[in-house]
């Protein structure tokens, strides 16, 4: 993708957890990345936000207002290739905290779709929570995405 994106920082050794600032009107802000272990052994959940000024926790509803969706989405692609590069025998669940920002995800996933198809393996659940290829046509409840070999 050829997007501008901030440098994140991998700020634990298995590579599972990445930091960035976002820089914008409300000021420089601490987000973080962390992919989870799910019930799934090759499934891990990524989740991510803002980490609130104490650093206790990633805060993944908090509405940020730094007026920079895109480049933050595309730092979050760029965290997820890394990620997957270090783990490729991983799968990275994606879901949004609220539908309209799994839509988001959709949004980005779709608009990028021909590139991102050749480098990963994606698939959306649909409403009735089944997996099915990824298409920008279809509404998803999330992702599930992969590195092709």
């Amino acid at each position: 993708m050829r997007y501008d994106y901030y440098h994140a920082a991998v700020v634990s050794d298995d590579q599972d957890t990445f930091e960035f600032v976002s820089i914008g009107p409300r000021g420089r802000i601490l987000k973080k990345v962390v992919f989870d272990t799910t019930s799934h052994p090759d499934i891990f959940n990524l989740a991510f936000g803002d980490v609130p000024t104490n650093g206790t926790m990633v805060t993944d509803k908090a509405i940020t207002g730094n007026e920079d969706r895109n480049k933050t989405l595309a730092t979050i692609a760029k965290i997820v290739n890394v990620y997957t590069s270090a783990h490729p025998q991983r799968w990275v669940h994606i879901r949004g905290s609220t539908p309209s920002r799994t839509r988001l995800y959709k949004m980005a996933i779709g608009s990028n779709f021909k590139e991102l198809n050749k480098m990963y393996v994606i698939y959306g659940y649909n409403k009735d929570g089944e997996l099915e290829p990824f298409s920008s046509e279809k509404q998803f409840q999330a992702f599930l995405v992969k590195k092709k070999n």
